[in-house]
């Protein structure tokens, strides 16, 4: 119970998905006893969630976490299979690409999140963290220096600093008691939009998700489909965004993301899946199929997308997908959880050693990190790709199309999107490569089309 536990903690994470997890298990490694996580959800709520760390999102992740989880010890497999083909794929073609096979390395892993999350956080309780599942935050708001803290700041003149130094303080309101910390890590995702306004940070964009799991034996998993992962396009389907494919162990996941209502969205699904004749080789020996299949079990989510224009402020941090750090056009979310939740706790197991306060100042780092790691020329190459597939525009299949068309035709296409997947080094990452394939793109357009759009390419070959 809430009542169990201290009142007062050095640092409060609110929100316990991918990101809150990875940042409460990095804490508990120097400070568990002044470490809290705070989740919604009750602790037993489980389901199935297949989801892809790919090479440029691996190197943010530590190595502490064998590839597989031993059973004995954790009960539950983390990492399930590699990615070693991928699918882009359209109502008129497809093009599968093979990584290992062709370039000698698969193009990621796929993770059951809900495993890899549970890790982390039992992780951090056998440390000493501590838990609140099934706990709502109400409200953050200012609070004044608390007789503990003061003696913090005292040590802090002892090294050099000001004895007048206030140290502003966050307290965390909930029913029934009132929790202080020196330190908010807000990584509620998508599924707080009042309390990230409350605070003065803007809203990212968003679009709606659906997540569907369909149960079948390992084997067929493994036979029903000659690729791991889809990406697929369909206009009558959404303009903004994919039905995706995850296979997992004895499961996999079909996503669906749209700008429409999550009814709306929820009713087409269901027509797909039951109609659709690109994805029926899928169902042929699942255990909950189509016909018989409950809608009501259909995660309906928001994707928050876009990064909004800070990611901290005096004594809080954003993590994850709260920042809106989520990839624009294949909405990859697991390298912001990893890269945020790295950068963050690294900043501040420094600040905590050195006794130094988590002012906004003292904080700025971790922006000027993040933004200088991903949002340069990996952002670029994220915000193109989103402009020519996702652009709404009456050619934008076609190009979809001809990207097919060329992933088909040219190695070196192939062998550039395997690189955007397995690269580490983002912050350089190569433009020379979009540049090729938006080409390749263009040569492979009928050639009405491309007198069409010959603009539009050359806006995104000289755009910085």
């Amino acid at each position: 119970m809430i009542t169990e536990i201290p009142n007062e903690f050095e640092f409060v994470i609110i929100g316990g998905g991918t990101a809150g997890a990875l940042a409460f298990y990095y804490l508990s490694q120097f400070a568990p006893e002044k470490t809290l996580l705070i989740e919604k959800k009750p602790k037993d709520l489980r389901y199935h969630s297949a989801k892809i760390i790919v090479g440029h999102a691996k190197q943010y992740l530590h190595g502490n976490l064998s590839l597989r989880a031993n059973p004995k010890e954790d009960g539950d497999d983390i990492f399930l299979r590699d990615i070693d083909s991928i699918c882009n794929s359209s109502r008129n073609a497809e093009g599968p690409m093979f990584g290992k096979e062709e370039f000698g390395k698969p193009y990621g892993k796929v993770i059951d999140e809900q495993n890899f999350i549970r890790w982390h956080i039992r992780k951090a309780a056998n440390n000493g963290a501590q838990v609140l599942w099934g706990t709502e935050v109400l409200d953050i708001n200012e609070s004044d220096t608390f007789s503990k803290r003061v003696k913090i700041i005292q040590r802090n003149e002892e090294n050099g600093e000001k004895g007048d130094q206030k140290e502003k303080m966050k307290k965390v309101s909930g029913k029934d008691v009132e929790l202080k910390t020196n330190l908010v890590f807000l990584a509620t995702g998508s599924h707080d939009e009042s309390l990230l306004r409350s605070l003065g940070f803007p809203i990212p964009y968003s679009l709606n998700q659906i997540v569907a799991t369909f149960y079948a034996d390992p084997h067929f998993i493994d036979s029903c489909y000659k690729t791991d992962y889809f990406y697929h396009l369909h206009p009558r389907m959404s303009t903004r965004g994919p039905l995706q494919m995850t296979k997992g162990s004895d499961f996999f996941n079909m996503i669906l993301v749209s700008e429409e209502s999550h009814e709306k969205m929820v009713e087409k699904f269901m027509r797909i899946i039951k109609k659709y004749d690109y994805v029926q080789p899928l169902f042929q020996e699942v255990k909950n199929p189509p016909s018989s299949f409950d809608p009501a079990t259909i995660i309906r989510k928001k994707v928050w997308k876009d990064p909004i224009s800070r990611f901290y402020d005096d004594h809080i941090i954003l993590l994850g997908e709260t920042t809106g750090l989520v990839t624009e056009c294949y909405y990859e979310g697991l390298l912001g959880c990893f890269l945020t939740s790295r950068v963050a706790t690294d900043l501040v197991k420094s600040l905590y050693k050195n006794q130094k306060s988590y002012s906004a100042k003292n904080l700025q780092d971790y922006d000027h990190k993040i933004r200088k790691e991903l949002l340069q020329n990996f952002h670029i190459s994220q915000k193109a790709s989103e402009d020519m597939f996702l652009g709404q525009r009456d050619d934008q299949f076609k190009i979809w199309d001809a990207y097919i068309k060329a992933i088909n035709k040219d190695k070196r296409v192939r062998r550039n999107i395997w690189i955007a997947w397995q690269d580490t080094k983002i912050k350089d990452y190569n433009l020379k490569n979009d540049e090729y394939c938006g080409e390749r793109i263009y040569f492979s357009l009928p050639m009405i089309t491309r007198m069409k759009l010959t603009p539009l390419f050359l806006k995104m070959k000289f755009s910085d």
